[in-house]
């Protein structure tokens, strides 16, 4: 992804505008989650209920320090870098992102992408980003349906490659980490890297 296409997003994102682009994990709705108009669109084109949590993408542990609360043991798992990990944790108080990412929780699903035209949109906004699959709410996600889908119903469609699958998804809101979603292999690697059963 080119600068351009790159100025072009923050362009979009920062008029409080969806886009749908890759991430790399799978193609994703994305939006600033500090605007209320933007987040709430995003559950409006997916036909999400605002139960779901939106889950927020950060450039670094500074960032996600400023939001989350975080223990030694999740700030070692967001920066792993052979595999992408999302990270359930309280939300820090007086925060300013926007309260339709997470209407009926006080948690925040958070990680920090390991694409580079990710970290680099979200350094240039100085921003996190909300983010969600691209595919309606009970469907499976698949690139031709979101392009068929969301093409003409966002700011913004990149026509880049998607890269992996879903990632990691951690609960660090108890005193003990549990693993909501990892395949069989992912569990493994916590298990012997982290500790995790």
């Amino acid at each position: 992804m080119n600068r351009y296409k790159i100025d072009n997003i923050c362009n979009h994102l920062k008029k409080e505008e969806v886009i749908c682009m890759p991430t790399d994990t799978v193609w994703a709705l994305i939006a600033l989650a500090t605007s209320e108009k933007a987040t709430s669109n995003i559950y409006k084109l997916k036909h999400r209920h605002n139960n779901k949590p939106l889950a927020l993408l950060v450039n670094n542990i500074a960032m996600a320090k400023n939001i989350i609360e975080l223990n030694q043991k999740a700030e070692k798992m967001l920066c792993y870098e052979n595999m992408p990990i999302t990270i359930i944790a309280k939300q820090k108080l007086n925060k300013n992102i926007a309260r339709a990412v997470n209407l009926k929780t006080q948690n925040i699903a958070l990680r920090i992408p390991k694409a580079l035209e990710l970290i680099n949109i979200i350094t240039k906004l100085n921003t996190p980003l909300a983010a969600t699959s691209a595919n309606i709410s009970g469907q499976e996600f698949c690139k031709i349906n979101a392009q068929k889908i969301f093409y003409n119903k966002v700011n913004f469609f990149a026509h880049e490659q998607q890269i992996t699958e879903p990632s990691v998804i951690l609960d660090f809101t108890s005193m003990k980490a549990k693993i909501i979603r990892a395949n069989n292999s992912q569990k493994e690697i916590l298990k012997d890297v982290f500790k995790l059963s």
